[in-house]
């Protein structure tokens, strides 16, 4: 059994300790957690806000290597927005923007974003609609083995179905050869300049 004294000697060396690193569990005021730019806005566009998400995610996306899911995530806050735009022409700018933004991630292997790739080239938005194209990311997103890793695992079902509805043989055909030429981009890493230190006081 521990000495009483050496129970007390102890725990006055944890509350020590806790308070000069600002508190072992949570932290202290003295070194307040700062907020994560991509968690903010995943939460924005979780509760529906994309308006506000995609001022969060912009800057993120342009970091490019790593951030590969904010491009991913702006590209799809970009066709929210892109519905409530106040002309046609503002609301086609979006659509042009989401869908360079999910290709670049496409691009990148992502698999969500090969299936939203896919599904941008058979509607034809913000993209010209190219059958062959939208079946060439098909085919991409069901021999990506990251999709297991991190979903959808599977491709939905009605995109699948649209797909085989419109593409003749001779189109998988075409879609198999781009497929096969497809190289996956390795995107540079570009982070924004560090803050000036504010200098001791």
């Amino acid at each position: 059994m521990i000495a009483p004294i050496r129970v007390v000697a102890l725990a006055a060396l944890l509350a020590a300790l806790s308070a000069c690193s600002g508190g072992w569990f949570g932290g202290g005021p003295s070194h307040p957690r700062q907020p994560d730019p991509y968690e903010q806005a995943s939460r924005l566009q979780d509760k529906g806000d994309c308006a506000k998400a995609v001022a969060l995610f912009q800057p993120l996306a342009a970091r490019g290597r790593g951030y590969e899911m904010a491009q991913f995530n702006l590209g799809q806050c970009l066709l929210v927005t892109a519905a409530a735009a106040s002309s046609p022409q503002e609301a086609q700018t979006q659509r042009v923007q989401a869908a360079g933004w999910i290709v670049k991630a496409a691009d990148s292997r992502v698999a969500i974003a090969q299936e939203a790739a896919e599904r941008l080239y058979l509607d034809g938005v913000g993209v010209a609609a190219d059958p062959v194209e939208a079946g060439k990311w098909a085919l991409l997103f069901k021999h990506n083995s990251l999709r297991l890793e991190v979903g959808p695992a599977t491709a939905d079902p009605e995109l699948e179905r649209r797909l085989m509805h419109q593409l003749s043989a001779a189109q998988w055909q075409q879609a198999a050869i781009r497929a096969d030429r497809w190289q996956p981009v390795e995107q540079s890493l570009t982070l924004p300049p560090a803050s000036p230190q504010a200098p001791p006081p």
